[in-house]
């Protein structure tokens, strides 16, 4: 199963999609209650321009997918859309519009809905039909842990960056350190340090962003070696040995 070029390519490129993807859905709702000062509930609310979006990529996609038996465009278009969108996210304020923000996370969304189910049919339609549930097992245990170190690597650049940016701060007021293991400290300082603080966050989440975005580029990359295969339209029963 992994000697054949599409299929490798499929699993790298669902791992990569796992880190990109995952690392952007921790530290979003860290953007609405650290910077933004939302409750979790509000945060969890904030994040429904990217399901939306998914939700409308992913049922569109499978409509077109099922008429026309084209997945790679869908795959391709999915991965830029992803890419370019991650990139925007790093681009957020503190003062950034509700606009920029539905905006940036729908693209986002958007862009992940037409990737993640037409990676799955990629390794289907690749492979034996013998050999489907372990292919796409397979695909979901790459995007798996890709999540899981995307958001490691992510974590860590997040916390040095937040580490170095209160530096200069810590060293006037030494109490400001206690914000680096709970953010909801910030409010307990006077207006003129508390921007400051939030400031600080903001900087360290778009980098923290940033280092999603070669994860999407490097998914986009390697969905170019995906080989396109004809869907089946019938369903034949597998013979068990």
């Amino acid at each position: 199963m992994f000697k054949s070029r599409t299929n490798a390519a499929v699993f790298v490129t669902c791992f990569f999609i796992g880190m990109g993807f995952f690392g952007i859905m921790f530290f979003m709702p860290l953007y609405f209650q650290i910077v933004r000062q939302e409750s979790a509930t509000k945060a969890g609310l904030e994040m429904l321009p990217l399901i939306v979006g998914l939700l409308i990529a992913s049922i569109s996609s499978g409509f077109m997918v099922s008429k026309y038996g084209q997945y790679l465009p869908f795959i391709w278009v999915g991965l830029a859309l992803s890419t370019t969108g991650t990139g925007l996210l790093s681009l957020l304020t503190e003062d950034s519009s509700r606009g920029e923000i539905i905006g940036y996370l729908f693209i986002n969304g958007f862009g992940l809905g037409f990737c993640m189910q037409t990676t799955m049919l990629a390794i289907q339609s690749s492979v034996e039909r013998k050999d489907i549930a372990i292919a796409t097992s397979n695909a979901t245990f790459f995007r798996t842990v890709g999540s899981v170190l995307g958001v490691a690597i992510a974590g860590t650049v997040f916390n040095n960056a937040i580490k170095k940016n209160l530096g200069p701060l810590i060293l006037k007021n030494p109490d400001i350190a206690a914000v680096i293991s709970d953010s909801y400290l910030a409010s307990t300082f006077d207006s003129a340090i508390e921007v400051q603080i939030l400031h600080a966050y903001m900087l360290a989440l778009r980098s923290a962003f940033r280092v999603c975005i070669p994860f999407m580029g490097l998914a986009f990359f390697f969905s170019l070696f995906i080989k396109r295969h004809k869907l089946s339209k019938t369903l034949e029963p597998v013979v068990l040995e």
